[in-house]
């Protein structure tokens, strides 16, 4: 509860062997839950953890925040995260439970595309999230329990699957696990009534059926780590696919509820880069620059204050410099007020 993480030693052979004799890390939060460890694509392990008032953090084994992080999704976290390559790009994605929202970051602190998902849950969620393919489409999927006990199941893209909601009885905290029997994909909740419920909720070749994370702390041993090879391909073969380049929301109106009075300016790099972003009015006065993330192989975002911005049309000239590629972009960007 001080935010204090410490490095602890172990073996197979003699369990705990002793704690990092430099102390712990004080991340400056309240650490609601269990951190989780995993590779988040080679050669790149991290520590994930979270705390109650909304903060997503991504730490080296050094306990040194990447780059991008902390995150805040705005309301609190009562359970752990989860990671799994939820868009099939080849990197995993931090998944966490915010409030009665789904929130997808990807290595670089970006959410993923068509994240934040609202709920339709009157309550907050307790137990840890899952990720699977739970209907036998062959995509990852999420699933999670609320406290009142709607059992919730969304696709990459953040649309419910079909025959979801499930109803069982209320949860404070036990994670749902699912499972493969024979081709049949189970998905399995125990709840505060004393009851299991279990369903049916597709088939399945077991040979490429996709899972990440199945049950709590993802293993029986309760480890919190999946270091499981990865595969998939990139989001885009092209080192700036203008078409991925926007900003969200659009048109901007300020005092959002999650984004407050910024606008998030989004684009995809194919390789490392150095990124800078102008922002112009009609007239063509330039009004800010700013200097963008530039990590290669993730959906990057920066956010523009609009809070001293008049109403108006607002252009972001985005430029990406990279070892063997230059490329530019130019997005338009309203402002309401």
């Amino acid at each position: 509860q001080k935010g204090i993480l410490l490095k602890i030693f172990a073996s197979p052979t003699f369990g705990i062997a002793g704690v990092d004799p430099y102390g712990g890390t004080n991340l400056g939060a309240n650490i609601s839950n269990s951190s989780i460890i995993g590779n988040i694509s080679t050669n790149d392990d991290r520590i994930v953890t979270v705390s109650s008032d909304g903060e997503v953090f991504s730490l080296t084994s050094f306990f040194l925040n990447t780059s991008g992080f902390p995150k805040q999704t705005y309301d609190s976290i009562y359970t752990s995260p989860i990671l799994a390559d939820l868009n099939n790009d080849g990197q995993r994605d931090i998944i966490v439970l915010s409030g009665t929202k789904f929130f997808a970051f990807n290595a670089s602190g970006s959410l993923l595309d068509y994240f934040p998902v609202q709920t339709t849950s009157t309550t907050r969620f307790l137990a840890q999230p899952l990720a699977a393919d739970v209907d036998g489409n062959g995509s990852m999927d999420i699933v999670a329990v609320s406290q009142e006990g709607l059992v919730f199941a969304y696709d990459n893209r953040g649309k419910l699957l079909n025959g979801f909601p499930l109803l069982s009885g209320k949860n404070n905290g036990a994670t749902p696990a699912i499972s493969l029997y024979a081709d049949t994909i189970a998905l399995v909740v125990a709840s505060d009534d004393g009851n299991v419920y279990a369903w049916k909720t597709g088939t399945v070749n077991p040979t490429t059926w996709k899972s990440e994370w199945t049950q709590y702390q993802h293993d029986a041993q309760g480890s919190g780590l999946i270091d499981s090879p990865l595969s998939g391909q990139p989001i885009s073969n092209s080192f700036f696919p203008k078409e991925r380049a926007y900003n969200y929301p659009n048109p901007v109106y300020g005092n959002d509820p999650l984004y407050g009075n910024n606008t998030i300016i989004r684009y995809y790099l194919k390789d490392d880069a150095t990124v800078k972003i102008r922002i112009f009015d009609l007239a063509g006065d330039m009004l800010k620059e700013m200097n963008g993330t530039g990590n290669g192989g993730f959906d990057n975002e920066v956010k523009w204050d609009v809070s001293e911005i008049q109403s108006g049309v607002y252009f972001a000239h985005i430029e990406a410099k990279g070892a063997k590629a230059t490329a530019e972009t130019i997005i338009k960007i309203a402002v309401v007020k």
